[in-house]
């Protein structure tokens, strides 16, 4: 039991003790490997499920559980549309996705300007209010969509 004390407490005083400058750096140079391993797994998944012929309708194991939408369903839908220019379907499908990945974006391309500037433009950090927001996002979404799902609104 102390072990797992000792363990967490290690864990919570790395993260109060890493500024903000290293926690951007960390996400940002992070991004880096994986922007182009997502990409490449979006790519590879749609290339062998239409080689093979899979059907998207696997069932959800949280909605085949719980009989409720999980706050992930419409994702993949939902950067589908996000990608072939489509926002107000995306916001449809997930609004999680255009707003993380909005906020993603303006964090990415701040932090590229920054590094290539070597600090004189300033980049765009992660904020606790962008986290809240995210939580909230996917909170209402959930209530809206098992809420018209069970047909009492």
């Amino acid at each position: 039991m102390n072990t797992k004390k000792n363990i967490t407490h290690k864990i919570t005083s790395y993260f109060k003790n890493i500024g903000k400058r290293e926690l951007n750096d960390c996400l940002y140079h992070l991004s880096l490997w994986l922007i182009p391993l997502l990409i490449f797994l979006y790519f590879v998944f749609n290339l062998i499920s239409r080689f093979l012929d899979i059907s998207s309708s696997r069932q959800c194991f949280f909605y085949s559980t719980f009989h409720l939408y999980c706050p992930g369903c419409g994702g993949t839908r939902a950067f589908d549309h996000l990608i072939h220019g489509d926002l107000l379907q995306s916001i449809y499908y997930n609004a999680f996705v255009p707003y993380f990945t909005i906020i993603f974006l303006v964090f990415f391309v701040s932090q590229t300007i920054s590094h290539i500037t070597k600090g004189e433009i300033k980049g765009v950090g992660v904020h606790k209010w962008m986290v809240i927001l995210g939580l909230i996002i996917l909170f209402v979404q959930f209530i809206i969509k098992n809420t018209l799902l069970s047909g009492t609104l």
